[in-house]
């Protein structure tokens, strides 16, 4: 150790030297901005103008997260808390009760196809429209205006999903802003950090395929994907452009220029679930971050049915926004016939408390602990739609599937369970006795049980919870600005990305020098033909 004292000083000189000198480089050589120090108190807005509550579940502990930590949080959203205990969080909510997600009509449901895609695009498109209408009219926006002139924020936390007007109120305040998707991120938020989109083997939301797709998966996943972020373009930054306009005038950038300086998004996604993939270091998966690891105590009657049953218990739920009463009597009667030869006890969550021919070992809820049931080690199987929710508690808990999906990324959660050999997926058009029963025998089996046991343990390990992590990245970008986590690439448009500018020159190149090399050869091997070959002469007739 005493031979490399001298070389440590001599580092720790030229490293000296280095911080001196610094300032002397020219400009325009070197231009990085140096992390500053934390404010003691920075001043944090939470922005969120889409009105699903099940998207602002999974929003919600970080805001507190941050607000527990000594952070200033304000809210601005649809879901005031209703008691608060944390003296510097601060609810703004909106005046108007916005409900575009009412709960899905299941007799309005049609079989999945190519172009069921497109229409789902679309219903996105005109939910956008109108919570950008709905937020931009209201007087909390001009009044978070206000407060950031006599109190400025650090940094804006937002949701990215089906409209991005709101990042116009962010450029009026000239603030770091970060990203949250409540699902696995839509294919044109990609673009905006560079982060790599490989329709071939990274799935949409929109098509529900895993990354293992046959030809024509691959077919549909490029063309939906890339087809939508164009659409998104067309149908929706166009209008939230406008609306800006309308509101502030047009010294607002395009919102698709704005978007381009995103710190950072935090996504509720795991590779565990949605696989490995590459992706830009200022994309971080926070899935599971609604989960309460302690848990909740459970009503009495419900702990007591779960403690008991003797043959495990198979809860079924659709959440929030499947209203399950709606489902046909042909369609629950299948339900009913296969539970009643069961030897477990079913709790179903349905709206109503009475079902015409319910057997005895049915339970009827109209709300549930989900994430609590699902822990209790007696559950053997959660039917779900495939809600994002749902889907990471039952991979947190150790509990196999059977998800039946209607829209949105249900479908793409329910095959990845399914790929994963801890789920089955059912589309509501296949719903059979044989379907619903050779799926419960298949997920009661020890082989699947012991691998949804498995899956847990990977989903939970890591180097700190999905909460904290998120609240590390938001702590970083404040101190940092998000500079040195942002790819360049995301200037770029996808015509240089992938080379096709270098590329095509070089193919034109090499294919004239490759046209002319066979033109020189031809004549080359003309010539040698000629000489090998020499023509006879003419005879000429004597006279």
């Amino acid at each position: 150790m005493d031979e490399l004292h001298p070389m440590v000083l001599a580092l720790e000189n030229s490293l000296k030297a280095v911080r001196t000198n610094v300032e002397d480089i020219p400009n325009g050589i070197i231009n990085v901005q140096l992390p500053e120090e934390v404010k003691v108190d920075p001043q944090i807005l939470g922005l969120f103008i889409h009105p699903g509550r099940s998207h602002y579940v999974v929003f919600n502990p970080l805001m507190k997260g941050l607000a527990a930590k000594g952070h200033n949080v304000t809210v601005v959203s649809y879901f005031p808390e209703k008691e608060n205990s944390v003296p510097n969080y601060k609810d703004l909510p909106f005046e108007n009760q916005l409900d575009l997600t009412e709960s899905f009509n299941i007799s309005r449901y049609t079989p999945m196809d190519y172009w069921s895609h497109w229409r789902e695009a679309f219903e996105l498109a005109a939910w956008g429209k109108i919570a950008c209408k709905e937020a931009l009219a209201s007087k909390v926006i001009d009044q978070i205006l206000a407060i950031h002139q006599s109190d400025p924020f650090d940094i804006v936390i937002t949701e990215f999903f089906d409209t991005d007007c709101h990042l116009g109120v962010i450029y009026k305040m000239g603030v770091p802003f970060i990203g949250l998707s409540s699902c696995a991120l839509m294919p044109w938020h990609t673009d905006r950090i560079a982060t790599p989109s490989t329709p071939s083997f990274i799935a949409s939301e929109f098509v529900g395929f895993t990354e293992k797709m046959s030809y024509y998966e691959r077919f549909v996943s490029f063309t939906v994907t890339i087809g939508v972020k164009y659409l998104y373009r067309i149908l929706v930054e166009r209008s939230d452009n406008l609306m800006l306009y309308e509101k502030f005038g047009h010294g607002i950038p395009d919102v698709n220029e704005i978007a381009l300086n995103t710190s950072l998004i935090l996504v509720n996604q795991h590779f565990t679930l949605h696989q490995a993939r590459p992706q830009s270091p200022n994309l971080i998966e926070i899935g599971g971050i609604h989960i309460n690891e302690n848990g909740k105590k459970l009503p009495s009657d419900i702990q007591k049915i779960l403690d008991t049953a003797q043959n495990g218990v198979i809860l079924m739920s659709w959440g929030s926004m499947v209203n399950a009463s709606t489902m046909s009597p042909e369609i629950r009667q299948v339900f009913l016939d296969v539970f009643q030869t069961l030897n477990q006890t079913i709790i179903w969550k349905y709206e109503t408390e009475f079902i015409p021919n319910k057997p005895k070992n049915v339970i009827l809820k109209k709300w549930i602990q989900q994430r609590d049931i699902l822990c209790h080690p007696n559950v053997k199987i959660f039917i779900n739609h495939g809600g994002m929710l749902g889907t990471t508690e039952s991979i947190y808990c150790g509990v196999p599937v059977i998800t039946i999906p209607f829209y949105g990324d249900q479908p793409l959660n329910g095959a990845a369970m399914e790929y994963r050999g801890i789920g089955v997926k059912i589309n509501y058009d296949e719903i059979s006795r044989e379907s619903i029963m050779g799926a419960i025998r298949k997920l009661l089996t020890d082989e699947v049980q012991s691998r949804a046991d498995s899956m847990s343990k990977v989903f939970k390990d890591r180097p700190m919870q999905a909460l904290d992590t998120a609240i590390y990245w938001t702590e970083y970008v404040i101190r940092t600005k998000g500079e040195f986590i942002r790819s360049y690439a995301r200037h770029m448009t996808w015509f240089v990305y992938y080379s096709l500018d270098i590329l095509i020159p070089l193919i034109l190149l090499l294919s004239l020098i490759l046209t002319i090399f066979i033109k020189i050869l031809t004549v080359i091997l003309r010539k040698l033909k000629g000489k090998g070959n020499p023509r006879p002469k003419k005879k000429t007739k004597k006279h």
